[in-house]
């Protein structure tokens, strides 16, 4: 009897029961894990729709593209450095995939940053914010079934075809007509730029996602050492952007950084907590935040 007792005790140590409290502790940790990312990407999605507002004020104030990129981009290099700095975290220490992922992912954010910004000049805050974030559900879920093997669900089919009939009667056909006004071509240029917008973002948050062993900040600090590379040649193309804006531009410039930075930072923590597709539903939020500063910003009906 003595033995048998011994062999049950060593069998327990070598394969513990797992308690009821461990259970729960798991559970309730899931959802903390859950309801964090929700949280994240909900104040991400109305962070990235006063940037939205913000970039437009800073374009009517006489603002260039390339003058809202710069800056987000040195606002995000400015901070990132120190806290990287202070944490420790590394450069350059990470896998091929990892490095390749960091640089396709900065990249296409600043491509995409910038086709959204020129889409604001061609059509409403909200109608692009519309097109381009409804596009996104459906081109996010379709990357990251090819990319990450992830599973195409029911929902993901029916939350693609709201998203297109959507896309549809705010884009309308209007401008697909043979005689179309220079507002109609501006509406197709729009359309077409918010499209390929979302795109690149799609691409840009499957990368995110594809890389949780590295921290965030490392992975704002190439957005923005990447953004400045690629935006700083624009400066000098044609004639030279002139900075000398008035003191309300500079004021919009630097909000719409800060919030852009913000924005990031909780997108990116929501993407290592959230699945990418999920994700993009919950920054969807900005939407309303656009259609809101179109009416009580712009004044537009």
């Amino acid at each position: 009897m003595k033995d048998l007792q011994t062999v049950n005790s060593e069998l327990t140590q070598l394969f513990p029961q797992e308690s009821e409290s461990s259970d729960k502790y798991r559970w309730c940790g899931s959802i903390t894990k859950s309801g964090l990312g929700v949280s994240l990407g909900i104040s991400s999605g109305v962070m990235f729709g006063l940037v939205t507002i913000l970039v437009v004020l800073a374009q009517n104030d006489g603002a260039t593209t390339v003058q809202v990129m710069v800056i987000q981009n040195i606002v995000c290099i400015v901070f990132t450095i120190p806290v990287i700095a202070y944490f420790r975290y590394p450069f350059f220490k990470y896998s091929n995939k990892e490095r390749i992922l960091l640089v396709v992912n900065s990249v296409v954010e600043a491509a995409g940053r910038i086709a959204l910004f020129y889409a604001f000049r061609f059509g409403l805050v909200g109608n692009v914010t519309s097109i381009t974030h409804g596009s996104l559900p459906i081109l996010t879920a379709l990357f990251a079934c090819v990319y990450n093997r992830e599973r195409w669900k029911r929902m993901d089919a029916i939350n693609s075809v709201f998203n297109i009939a959507g896309i549809i009667v705010i884009a309308g056909p209007s401008f697909t007509t043979i005689e179309t006004s220079e507002d109609e071509r501006n509406a197709a240029l729009s359309v077409s730029l918010s499209i390929l917008t979302a795109v690149l973002l799609a691409i840009s948050a499957v990368a995110v996602h594809s890389m949780p062993g590295v921290n965030v900040f490392v992975i704002l600090f190439y957005v923005g050492a990447v953004g400045v590379v690629v935006t700083f040649p624009m400066l000098f193309v044609a004639t030279l952007v002139n900075w000398h804006l008035s003191t309300i531009c500079w004021v919009y410039l630097l909000l719409e950084a800060v919030c852009f930075l913000l924005a990031m930072i909780a997108a990116m923590f929501a993407l290592h907590r959230e699945n990418a597709a999920t994700f993009i539903l919950l920054v969807n939020i900005q939407i309303c935040v656009a259609y809101i500063g179109d009416v009580f910003v712009f004044g537009k009906p």
